[in-house]
């Protein structure tokens, strides 16, 4: 699971991966090369529902958390010095933090407070799991609402979401940055430029603050 996770683009998909993996319906190096045609086809052919994963993988981490929240938080880790990096974004007072995420907002919000010691109001935090739709919407949104001549930054762990700003027309002024870390592969690391930028797990603090680049 742990090979194939970086093609999982919400969380209720890991339900079907795990699925297939244990049923040796495809092998690990099908999931990672065709997950994309993979997952409609197996959600078909189990009768599977969307909204129905979304509310189970949500549920049951809602019981988990409610029945043993040390159990649930002692698998979860930050990366070295993120939690410092957005701690010191968060107290730049020209600075606007948001988070836009394929996870349920209240696990983030749960993550960021437990493990980092950050309070982030839920209205910075945005979920795409329940909408299902591309991130793009909101960064166009956020664009949009800040100021004129103020420095958009997209830090992402996902190369296909980056790939999607990339090509939309619209969305130049935003810097964007594959983290080396996360749920990506080696191929995709050396596969970025030239406007996407691979960002070292060292370099996280300096891209957030404003003014540098």
């Amino acid at each position: 699971m742990r090979a194939v996770r970086p093609v999982i683009e919400t969380g209720y998909e890991n339900v079907v991966q795990v699925r297939i993996l244990l049923e040796q319906a495809a092998t690990p190096a099908q999931v990672l090369s065709s997950w994309s045609s993979l997952l409609p086809e197996y959600m078909r052919r189990w009768q599977l529902e969307r909204g129905e994963l979304v509310e189970l993988f949500g549920s049951t981490r809602d019981a988990w958390m409610l029945e043993d929240p040390q159990g649930w938080l002692a698998p979860n880790a930050l990366y070295p010095g993120v939690a410092d990096a957005l701690r010191a974004a968060l107290a730049d007072p020209a600075a606007q933090v948001y988070i836009v995420t394929t996870k349920q907002a209240r696990f983030t919000h749960a993550l960021l407070r437990d493990l980092a010691g950050v309070e982030l109001p839920m209205e910075r935090i945005f979920s795409q799991t329940v909408s299902g739709r591309p991130k793009t919407e909101v960064l166009e949104r956020l664009a949009a609402q800040a100021p004129a001549g103020a420095r958009l930054v997209f830090v992402e762990d996902k190369l296909s979401t980056l790939r999607a700003v990339e090509q939309s027309a619209g969305f130049e002024a935003w810097e964007l940055y594959l983290v080396a870390w996360g749920y990506n592969t080696e191929e995709e690391r050396r596969s970025v430029g030239p406007r996407i930028r691979l960002l070292e797990l060292g370099g996280l603090g300096g891209v957030l603050q404003c003014g540098e680049r």
